[in-house]
C-alpha cells in the first residue's frame, strides 16, 4: 500500500462556492484514509 498512487479519488464539482469550499476540501482533507486524490471541477458557465 505504500506505492503513492491514491486508491481513491474524489470529485468535487462546484460553481460559484467560495463560502463553502473551504470547508469542503477541509473535510475531505480530514479523512483517516490517506491514499487519496482530490479533483476540483469547476463547474462555472461562461457565455
Amino acid at each position: 500500500m505504500g506505492s503513492g498512487i491514491p486508491l481513491v479519488s474524489v470529485l468535487l464539482p462546484y460553481c460559484n462556492a467560495s463560502p463553502a469550499l473551504d470547508a469542503a476540501i477541509a473535510s475531505i482533507a480530514a479523512q483517516t484514509f490517506s491514499q487519496w486524490e482530490l479533483l476540483l471541477i469547476d463547474n462555472a458557465r461562461h457565455g
